[in-house]
C-alpha cells in the first residue's frame, strides 16, 4: 500500500518539462492492476489457507522475517526518491535527466528504486507465501529490467 500511495504522488508531481525518452507506456496500468492484485492476494493469504491463493507451506518465523524485508525495501525505496529529487521520472514516461545521481543509494546501485520496490514485493511473498505475489514480483521485475536497460543507455556519458 506504502509503494502504490508513494508512487501515487511522485507520478502526479514529477518535471514534465524534461525532453521525454521512449518508455514502455503499458507498464503504468499492468503495474497497477499487479500491486492491487498481489495486495489483495496478500491479505487473503494472511486470513486464509485457500487452495486459489497459491499459499505454500512456510515456518511461523517467515511472516515477520517478510515483513521486515517489505520494511527494509519500503526504507531504501524511499531514501533513494529523496537522492533523486527533480530527476525523477516513472519508468513509464521515462525523461532525460540532466545529470547523473551518485549520491545516496545511487553510490551502490544503479536502479535502487527498482530494488526497494521488489524489496517490498518479495517481502511480501515470504511474509504471506502466496506464489501468486511472488507472480506478480516476477513480471514486475522484467517491466523493471527493461526501463533499467533504456535508462543506463542515458546515462552512458552524462556527468555527475
Amino acid at each position: 500500500m506504502y509503494s502504490g500511495a508513494r508512487y501515487s504522488h511522485l507520478n502526479g508531481s514529477y518535471d514534465r518539462t524534461r525532453p521525454p525518452v521512449r518508455s514502455d507506456r503499458v507498464f503504468q496500468q499492468v503495474y497497477k492492476i499487479l500491486v492491487a492484485f498481489a495486495l489483495i492476494v496478500a491479505i487473503g493469504a494472511f486470513w486464509s489457507n485457500a487452495h486459489l491463493l497459491g499459499k505454500i507451506r512456510e515456518p511461523a518465523w517467515l511472516c515477520p522475517t517478510g515483513l521486515l524485508v517489505s520494511i527494509a525495501g519500503a526504507v531504501f525505496f524511499e531514501l533513494a526518491v529523496r537522492a533523486l529529487g527533480s530527476q525523477y521520472s516513472p519508468c513509464f514516461d521515462l525523461r532525460l535527466p540532466a545529470f547523473r545521481i551518485t549520491r545516496g543509494p545511487y553510490r551502490l546501485l544503479s536502479h535502487p528504486i527498482y530494488v526497494g520496490n521488489l524489496a517490498i514485493l518479495l517481502g511480501v511473498f515470504v511474509a504471506c507465501g502466496s506464489l501468486w505475489v511472488l507472480l506478480v514480483g516476477c513480471i514486475v521485475g522484467v517491466f523493471y529490467l527493461r526501463s533499467a536497460r533504456t535508462e543506463r543507455r542515458l546515462l552512458e556519458g552524462l556527468s555527475t
